[in-house]
């Protein structure tokens, strides 16, 4: 499955907002998110818990994968507060489409220097 990073910025936006226990059902179903297919957020979630933006639980089964977000990690605070700009956004997207980045720790970096080179 192919990761949309624009996904995972709007479920950091969606989170940050959540009481402390979270519940991954409401993340996924709100209104914010309805344009992105349910695999798609719940890849994008798994991702964001193994990259420690999401303190978490990724389980896996024979029935599939479960997710438990317990809260929104120091990094993935940073991240969010980097990422809230629109204009820092599509810099980051459009020079991480330019030198090829396809991870989320290079999509992080584009990030903190995108703030930098604006400001």
């Amino acid at each position: 499955m192919k990761l949309n990073f624009d996904a995972m910025r709007e479920i950091m936006f969606v989170i940050e907002e959540q009481p402390s226990n979270i519940d991954v059902n409401v993340v996924v179903f709100d209104a914010r998110l309805e344009r992105f297919d349910k695999n798609e957020l719940g890849y994008a979630i798994e991702k964001l818990i193994e990259s420690n933006l999401l303190n978490g639980q990724v389980g896996k089964s024979k029935t599939g994968t479960q997710l438990l977000i317990h809260s929104i990690s120091l990094e993935g605070h940073q991240f969010i507060d980097a990422i809230r700009q629109d204009t820092v956004w599509n810099k980051t997207k459009e020079t991480a489409s330019k030198v090829g980045a396809a991870t989320i720790r290079e999509i992080g970096s584009i990030v903190f220097g995108s703030v930098k080179e604006l400001f």
